[in-house]
This record gives C-alpha cells, sequence and structure tokens, in this order.
C-alpha cells in the first residue's frame, strides 16, 4: 500500500518494518507462483520483507534483500499476513500490541525472563521510591 508519515513515531525519523517467513507450504501455490514470477529466491532463512518510510514520504521496499516495489510486495504479504476483525489492523499499530505480539512468538523461555526482568524492574522502582522519601 501507500507510504504513511503519519505512522512514523515522534521521536524517529524513519519507520522500519521487516517480517520473515516460511513459505514452503504446498497449500499456497498462489504464492508460490508469485514469488517465482517475480523472480524472489528463498534461502534456508524464509522470505524476508522490508520496508522503509521516511518523514519526507520517501519508500524503499525490499524482497530478500533485493529491491522492489510496494505493490509487488503488499501482493506478496497479502499472502502471507492475514488481520481479522473491523479494526485488527489498528491494533497492530500500537507499540504495546507489537510487544504483546513479540513476547507471545519469542515462547516460554523468554516470557519466563520477562517475568523474572519485570519484577526485578518493580523492585528497583520500590527501592528508587524509598531512597527518595529518606
Amino acid at each position: 500500500g501507500k507510504s504513511d508519515p503519519d505512522l512514523i513515531r515522534s521521536d524517529h525519523e524513519r519507520l522500519h518494518a521487516v517480517g520473515r517467513f516460511e513459505v514452503n507450504d504446498p497449500r499456497n501455490p498462489a504464492l508460490l507462483d508469485l514469488l517465482d514470477e517475480h523472480d524472489v529466491d528463498i534461502d534456508s532463512e524464509g522470505l524476508l520483507l522490508s520496508r522503509s518510510v521516511t518523514r519526507d514520504g520517501k519508500s524503499k521496499a525490499q524482497l530478500s534483500g533485493m529491491t522492489s516495489t510496494a505493490g509487488v510486495l503488499s501482493a506478496i504479504g497479502g499472502h502471507l499476513v492475514e488481520v481479522h476483525g473491523q479494526h485488527g489492523n489498528l491494533q497492530l499499530s500500537k507499540a504495546t500490541r507489537q510487544r504483546e505480539l513479540l513476547d507471545a512468538f519469542a515462547g516460554d523461555e523468554v516470557s519466563s525472563a520477562l517475568g523474572l526482568f519485570r519484577k526485578a524492574f518493580k523492585n528497583y522502582n520500590e527501592l528508587l521510591s524509598m531512597n527518595s522519601r529518606n
């Protein structure tokens, strides 16, 4: 789709979104045909899609490290990700939701480490609060 500089956080000059996908699923022949049509190579790491947008509206799209058009990136991405719900896409633009999704994707080991970090950070803040009262 069209690049939108309004999606860039106020404290940043550029938006950069990257996704890595495994695409060796024979149940998605339309995607495999589209990748073949655009000579997109898939390595052992999968398919890498990236999009950068600057404040002045300049955009750069890449497929597995090769420059592409935003239209091709969008067409291929449409075969990889589905957002369900009337306003589901709006949730994806919120930083808290992005962190939740990344944490869920990371699995139990990272989730456990995150829990320990949150507990330690809470203790740290309590100590700071106690210290400022003295």
